[in-house]
């Protein structure tokens, strides 16, 4: 009897943890995706587990692999995933991350309704910033790179976290971090755990 009830429990337990497996791997993406769709949001298929990452690896790489045009059309080179499928879906498209849909937008509109108050918000306070640089004189050199690299920090903190720069400053040094690992991986082979650091203030 002990022994009939210990495999019923652990043949439930397996159940449950397919069931479980399916719904996150396979039942929720499409059902998400079929939602997009009804609502006219156009884009790629979901695969399961692995979505577009592999389009957008092989993109990016060959877009690198070639010199870079003196011309002001950077966009095929910086992000060509983005644009492409821009191209391919309209302005406002989904692609797959993983398990999880990004939706992408490229109509101007919808861009200023969701990120203008972020963007007036954090230019004034760089602006107002400047300005107690300056004092009372008639004007003041101020490297520009840190301070655009701020600017975007804060606004990106505003849209996605609601929180300004000072209180996200932790974040954002983990995630340059972790942005300056991810395009090394794409472009090299990477073991995973080969370059964990320890001794780093920052691993997770």
């Amino acid at each position: 009897m002990e022994y009939f009830v210990f495999y019923s429990l652990a043949l439930c337990l397996v159940v449950f943890g397919v069931a479980k497996a399916f719904y996150s791997i396979w039942w929720r993406p499409k059902l998400v995706e079929r939602q997009l769709k009804r609502q006219g949001v156009r884009g790629s298929s979901y695969k399961p587990l692995v979505g577009d990452a592999k389009e957008y690896v092989s993109m990016i790489t060959e877009a690198w692999s070639t010199p870079m045009n003196l011309d002001h059309q950077i966009i095929q080179r910086v992000d060509p995933f983005t644009a492409v499928y821009a191209k391919k879906y309209g302005k406002l498209s989904m692609c797959w991350f993983g398990k999880n849909p990004r939706l992408m937008v490229k109509d101007p509109e919808m861009m200023k309704e969701g990120m203008m108050p972020a963007f007036t918000i954090s230019c004034s306070s760089m602006i107002e910033r400047w300005k107690e640089m300056a004092g009372n004189q008639e004007s003041v050199e101020v490297d520009v790179w840190p301070e655009i690299q701020r600017l975007t920090a804060d606004v990106i903190s505003r849209a996605a976290f609601g929180s300004n720069f000072e209180e996200g400053k932790k974040l954002f040094e983990l995630l340059k971090q972790l942005t300056l690992f991810t395009v090394e991986a794409m472009q090299t082979l990477y073991l995973p755990g080969f370059r964990l650091n320890f001794a780093s203030p920052y691993h997770l």
